[in-house]
């Protein structure tokens, strides 16, 4: 949603200085999670979209740059003493839309140095109607947003719906009530991709059906980090009730591979290279995490748990003192989340370097207060992931909501809908992927299912390559196309797993194995053979043609496979407006 000019007491695009003080804490002082018939760890994972806009700078609180060089005659500054360095800038009076470009100027950067270029930002102001290039997006606009969902049965996709359900709460044994409320204001079931609307934000509708979903949304463009400390934004209806119930996460993955994820001992959707950051780490009353406030009975705070880095398919995990993880999460402040349905929702923001990523964020609050100055005095560091070592330097960001059989949990969330909103990240403007959408199998049967020694082809409609073709050379260097996809073997997989794919018809091309050996016991116990996958494979971009193109996979083992989520990427294929 625009926001309005700080003096009309709305939100703006900020960018400030909001400092915080990391605490070690260890031993005794262990981070327990509460939460409703459990004790448990609940992690907030969040994943994060942005709209383009074009560049500006600003250097201290007097100029500003627009990209023709000039200074912005929507710029205005001004002082807050409650920001820690006394200043901040706001851009414009409200949004240009949702169109094409993207442009809008909602994002606030709080967190990030004075001088900060803005790269995306997305308000999310008014929804796009369906095209069939981009299938899967729902009411996100799909030029610049790309969106894939899984469930851990990949042969099938729970419906949302927004009518009252009576669900068994497990731990409890007895009946409750879930209802999400309308979604965007609708009322109904909503099979993909109209479980994704727009009405000002993002709203997504989940249910598990017992199991675990996984809704995941990106922007096409990539965020580059290179050589700084950059900063991601977003604003999260950050609800959760702990790991059996729903929570959001954020992800960085280096190629635009879909629907990343990993659960457990049962589900490895991981990328080659990147990051993972759940926020379910929830607890009731507050008091949990160093200088968390003690809050009223009944009142839910939220942390982070459970974070990955991923470098060449292998985790490297940080999670609370104690839990017997390689690293452990620095815990700081504790955020309080909204209650459910009551639309308001909470800042967060990310600094990412490649050997560092801290999280800051804000109580919720509903959206009209959430002004800049609001944002600035109250914005909280609430952990820090140190020594990262991250392997990439830029990648996509994604933005996800993930449900686990909550009738483990309290059972009032089996039905959920989240908000999303002001999505944004600073740094260069980079290029814009051209992404085009194989759609998913009906709800019942979401994945294409090959069997033994068998094939399916499959089309993808009206691709433009745009400027991805860059010549052989270039191309062979770094790669101008990708076939990307989720894929899950139903007997076990693992190297000996045999299939293949070929592009309109071209020479058929193996699909190798990079994920590792399946271990069901040991550290890398998510690599088990029949876990849903993700990957991006580069493909000669000469084997793809402007207009409907066929993909198809051809199983040459002994187990049936689940194709998902099939796409035909354009790397680097149109500019940044």
């Amino acid at each position: 949603m625009a926001r309005r000019k700080q003096s009309d007491e709305g939100k703006g695009m900020v960018f400030g200085s909001v400092g915080g003080t990391v605490a070690d804490w260890y031993g005794q002082n262990r981070y327990v999670t509460v939460g409703v018939g459990m004790i448990g760890i609940v992690v907030l994972a969040v994943i994060v979209p942005v709209a383009i806009y074009h560049s500006i700078a600003a250097t201290g609180a007097t100029s500003i740059e627009a990209e023709n060089g000039a200074v912005s005659s929507q710029a205005s500054t001004f002082t807050d003493s409650n920001a820690s360095n006394g200043q901040y800038v706001q851009f414009g009076s409200g949004s240009t839309g949702g169109n094409v470009a993207g442009m809008d100027t909602s994002c606030v950067f709080a967190s990030a140095p004075a001088g900060t270029t803005r790269a995306f930002c997305d308000g999310f102001n008014s929804p796009t109607a369906f095209d069939a290039r981009f299938a899967r997006s729902g009411e996100l606009n799909g030029l610049i947003w790309g969106a894939s969902r899984a469930d851990g049965d990949t042969s099938q996709w729970p419906v949302f719906d927004t009518n009252s359900h009576t669900v068994l709460d497990e731990n409890l044994n007895h009946n409750v009530v879930s209802n999400s409320g309308p979604l965007c204001g609708q009322t109904g079931s909503f099979p993909p991709p109209s479980d994704i609307k727009v009405c000002g934000h993002v709203e997504t509708g989940l249910q598990s059906g017992g199991g675990v979903v996984s809704i995941a949304m990106y922007p096409k463009q990539p965020f580059d980090f290179n050589g700084r400390t950059g900063t991601i934004v977003f604003d999260v209806s950050g609800d959760s009730h702990g790991s059996h119930d729903i929570w959001p996460e954020f992800w960085l993955t280096d190629k635009p591979v879909p629907d990343p994820f990993k659960h457990a001992t049962s589900w490895a959707s991981i990328p080659q290279n990147g990051f993972a950051i759940r926020f379910d780490a929830s607890c009731i009353g507050g008091g949990c995490a160093p200088n968390c406030p003690a809050g009223n009975p009944g009142d839910y705070y939220v942390n982070i748990s459970d974070s990955s880095v991923f470098r060449n398919y292998v985790k490297d995990v940080w999670d609370y003192p104690g839990a017997g993880a390689p690293h452990s999460i620095q815990y700081d402040h504790c955020i309080k989340e909204p209650v459910t349905g009551d639309g308001k929702m909470n800042h967060i923001e990310l600094r990412v370097s490649q050997n560092q990523i801290d999280i800051y964020g804000t109580n919720a609050q509903t959206p009209s207060l959430m002004t800049p100055s609001w944002i600035a005095a109250n914005l909280q560091h609430m952990a820090t992931m140190a020594n990262t070592n991250l392997t990439m330097t830029k990648g996509l960001i994604w933005i996800a909501d993930a449900q686990y059989n909550p009738e483990k949990g309290d059972g009032t969330h089996f039905f959920h809908r989240s908000l999303w909103d002001n999505v944004g990240f600073d740094g260069p403007k980079t290029y814009r992927d051209l992404a085009y959408d194989v759609p998913n199998g009906a709800p019942s049967a979401a994945a294409y299912t090959v069997g033994p020694h068998t094939s399916k082809t499959l089309t993808v409609k009206s691709v433009d390559k745009g400027t991805a073709d860059k010549g052989a050379s270039a191309c062979a260097t770094t790669p101008c196309a990708l076939l990307v996809f989720n894929f899950a073997p139903f007997d076990g997989g693992g190297p000996s797993l045999s299939h293949t794919y070929t592009i309109n018809g071209h020479t058929a091309t193996a699909i190798t194995w990079p994920f590792g050996t399946p271990d069901k016991t040991g550290v890398d116990a998510e690599f088990v053979g029949n876990s849903p996958r993700t990957i991006g494979i580069p493909i000669d971009i000469s084997d793809v043609v402007n207009g409907d193109n066929t993909i198809t996979f051809t199983n040459n083992s002994n187990s049936t496979i689940n194709y998902l989520n099939v796409g035909l990427i354009m790397v680097n294929a149109a500019p940044v407006p």
